[in-house]
């Protein structure tokens, strides 16, 4: 899933895509054991997008104070 979408999403949503993808993540590797399935790499793809959303979940410490600490500025009173 692209970041974009992602951005999109609310934080319920976020938090429901990435319990659904972990579960997503268990079930194909109990299936790689089995020999179910081929496409080996269908498990990056899962832990990236799962990377993704603990991202826009927890941003860095910095990002975060740079946001509490911002003064927004009306372009008309300038």
């Amino acid at each position: 899933m692209k970041i974009k979408e992602l951005r999109q999403k609310s934080e319920a949503e976020l938090q429901n895509l990435l319990d659904k993808s972990r579960d997503r993540l268990i079930q194909f590797k109990f299936n790689v054991s089995l020999g179910k399935e081929k496409n080996v790499k269908e498990a990056r793809t899962l832990r990236r997008d799962i990377a993704r959303i603990f991202t826009l979940l927890n941003p860095p410490k910095a990002v975060r104070s740079n946001l509490t600490g911002l003064t927004i500025i009306n372009q008309s009173e300038k």
